[in-house]
């Protein structure tokens, strides 16, 4: 009887295994490209002035590598089981080279798709080709509290010491106003990208890259705050569509050969986003960017610096209307959301002095891969710059201070927000720069907009001005109104996963394996 079993099992183990394989050629194939796109070559120079990089791979597969991924599971789990997918995507990366180690924290969900994940828990896996294996359990606590990501890395660094470390954060995000993460169990605060910085200092480890599988945290912001801790940043200024990034291919390279090039790894992981959702939701603009952060300090951060003193001097001078019109016609993301985030190589652009055509060629350098989909004037860094709104000015200036931002910079925000509310620069409310991103519903759930760009400003609820620091009165939870994944689901998001059938995988806390990592709910979600 166990023998038959195990065969079935081992069988239906094989139709996963193929089924994966199928999805890794896809990813790994031909795509279509978006109609407006700044892709880019894998740009492998380093500017001059650059600092050294803080992981030195020993290479020819000798290298320790422990990638650490910080799981908020949020209603992205909860309505749509997009954690428990991507977690069945890392166990196909078939991990089995003992010097690579996968260590995930799940948490922030009210209710885990699978049979495995306890919602009333902190836990903390390792992934294998075997599945996963639980390690440590924590009473519940706040994930988007920055002494709970600094305890998850320092436990990381004592479970398995490593030559090279890599960070994920997995949830939603919103940008520099906003920061990481969406707590389900505790609803009223996010992690704002100074409390990220404070946690990787508390964490003692220096990182290879740092990933935001996550909306709209490609910003400079985060950038400059990170840089202290991590060579690179995988990031999209965009929102991101829910099926997020796809793991299986790149895990699969890093466990080949566990010294493979950082910039390859953050090639395969672009491209396979890219693919992955073209093919569940072609429509849908999308980013994915690598920056190398060695420029940041020292390079970009000086561009910065005197792009803002020159700011602050047009606008002296009366020469605002240059400014408002660059403003006006650069690239935003998420223009219904008011969160104020730009292109900055397209603003610097549009602006044309000498300074920012300095900052915008210093940031470019930086930027080594850039992929998009039906997203133009993307080229891999968003920067924060007031227009649609000005409740956060004081708290983005405060925080830039916060992360080390020059106070030339800074300035020149003050400035411009000073003259806008006085009168003098008319903002623009007219969202018409082709942006794809929807409504602020629409980041927190992950979706885009509708093919015409239009929003229904109705979604945008307490739980949201909550959530993105307005003054609401409370949260309420009022998800129900909206779920960008039912029509997904109806076309078959997870095709992968249903030709499979209900074989997926996954080891217990006790070694053993068992069917079904779904339970009930099988591949349906919404």
């Amino acid at each position: 009887m166990k023998e038959g079993i195990m065969k079935k099992m081992r069988w239906l183990r094989r139709v996963v295994l193929l089924a994966a394989f199928a999805a890794g050629l896809i990813c790994q194939g031909a795509y279509a490209k978006g109609t407006d796109t700044n892709d880019t070559q894998v740009d492998g120079l380093v500017a001059s002035g650059a600092r050294g990089k803080y992981t030195k791979l020993r290479g020819k597969g000798k290298d320790k590598v422990t990638l650490m991924v910080y799981m908020l599971g949020s209603d992205l789990e909860s309505k749509s089981g997009m954690a428990t997918a991507d977690l069945n995507e890392m166990v196909y990366g078939g991990i089995d080279n003992p010097k690579v180690n996968v260590i995930v924290e799940t948490g922030g969900c009210r209710r885990w798709r699978n049979s495995v994940i306890s919602a009333k828990k902190l836990q903390r896996w390792d992934v294998s080709s075997e599945g996963i294996a639980l390690l440590e359990e924590k009473r519940l606590a706040p994930m988007t509290e920055e002494t709970e990501l600094a305890d998850f890395i320092q436990f990381c660094k004592m479970k398995a010491p490593a030559d090279r470390y890599l960070l994920i954060f997995w949830d939603h995000g919103g940008g520099s106003v906003s920061g990481f993460g969406h707590d389900e169990n505790y609803p009223n605060d996010t992690m704002n990208i100074g409390e990220i910085a404070k946690a990787l200092k508390s964490g003692g480890v220096k990182f290879d890259f740092i990933g935001f599988d996550a909306c709209l945290m490609a910003t400079l912001e985060t950038a400059i705050a990170i840089e202290p801790y991590a060579d690179y940043m995988i990031a999209s200024e965009e929102s991101e569509p829910g099926t997020g990034w796809y793991y299986t291919n790149w895990l699969k390279m890093l466990n080949e050969n566990s010294s493979t090039n950082t910039l390859n790894l953050g090639r395969q992981i672009c491209d396979d986003f890219t693919a992955k959702n073209v093919m569940y939701a072609s429509t849908t603009g999308t980013t994915l960017s690598v920056t190398d952060l060695s420029e940041l300090d020292g390079i970009v951060s000086k561009c910065l610096a005197s792009f803002g003193s020159g700011l602050t001097q047009m606008l002296k001078q009366k020469d605002y209307m240059s400014v408002a019109k660059a403003r006006n016609a650069c690239r935003e993301f998420a223009p219904s959301s008011r969160l104020d985030q730009v292109d900055l190589v397209d603003f610097c652009n549009r602006l044309g002095t000498a300074e920012s055509r300095k900052l915008a060629e210093a940031a470019r350098s930086a930027v080594k891969y850039n992929r998009v989909n039906h997203v133009s004037n993307a080229y891999g860094l968003s920067i924060y710059f007031p227009n649609s709104s000005l409740r956060s000015v004081n708290s983005m200036i405060s925080l830039c201070e916060d992360i080390g931002v020059d106070s030339g910079w800074t300035e020149g925000i003050r400035t411009y927000a000073t003259m806008e509310q006085s009168g003098q620069i008319a903002a623009s409310s007219a969202q018409s720069w082709g942006n794809s991103s929807g409504s602020l519903m629409d980041i927190l759930l992950g979706s885009g907009s509708s093919a015409d760009g239009s929003y229904d400003t109705s979604q945008t609820t307490s739980l949201l001005d909550a959530l993105f620091g307005s003054a609401a009165d409370a949260y309420t939870d009022s998800y129900d109104t909206y779920d960008s994944y039912d029509s997904m689901s109806q076309s078959d998001l997870y095709g992968l996963l249903s030709q499979a059938g209900y074989g997926a995988l996954y080891g217990s806390p006790q070694g053993s394996s068992y069917e079904n990592a779904y339970g009930s709910q099988g591949s349906s979600y919404g």
